[in-house]
């Protein structure tokens, strides 16, 4: 999607699960599963797994870059363990968010399934479930919506709180 810098990619996983056992793409941040997403990218029909004994990572970082953009449709993403924060995704520029489910993500700092640091972040028919963090065992962002959306069974006792930000 990168090498495509004037086009928005879609990368259709076609019910397939992808299982990472390492999260080569590092930077500040810490390290992730797939590369830094620069540019419009949407994915969809899959699952992304981190091998719940492989070192820590999460899948997606969203770099702030106009136009960017990341679309999120009837995923999975399962077991993404941050050192810092957002245990699945760190998004710094608009995210998406339809149909897909967030299970038994952490980070150990904020934004437990996500952590936004720029634009809006919309959650559409969007399940959570087993998320942890310090802050935002969920989600921990400035402007968020949720439409249709299930929030259950998040956080553990180290939690203190659910959500973090403007909902």
């Amino acid at each position: 999607a990168n090498a495509n810098p004037n086009l928005a990619d879609v990368i259709d996983l076609a019910g397939n699960t992808l299982l990472f056992s390492d999260g080569p793409y590092s930077d500040a941040d810490g390290p992730n599963a797939l590369p830094i997403v620069s540019q419009w990218l949407t994915l969809q029909n899959g699952t992304l797994e981190r091998d719940t004994a492989a070192p820590r990572f999460r899948f997606l970082e969203l770099e702030f870059s106009l136009p960017n953009r990341l679309y999120l449709i009837d995923m999975t993403l399962r077991h993404g363990h941050s050192n810092t924060n957002g245990g699945a995704i760190l998004a710094r520029d608009y995210l998406r968010v339809l149909m897909t489910r967030f299970e038994n993500n952490r980070a150990e700092g904020s934004g437990g399934a996500v952590q936004g640091l720029g634009q809006n972040i919309d959650f559409i028919g969007a399940d959570f479930y087993g998320n942890t963090a310090t802050h935002g065992a969920v989600v921990s962002h400035g402007v968020t919506s949720f439409q249709h959306s299930r929030i259950e069974g998040n956080g553990d006792a180290a939690t203190l709180s659910l959500l973090r930000g403007d909902y």
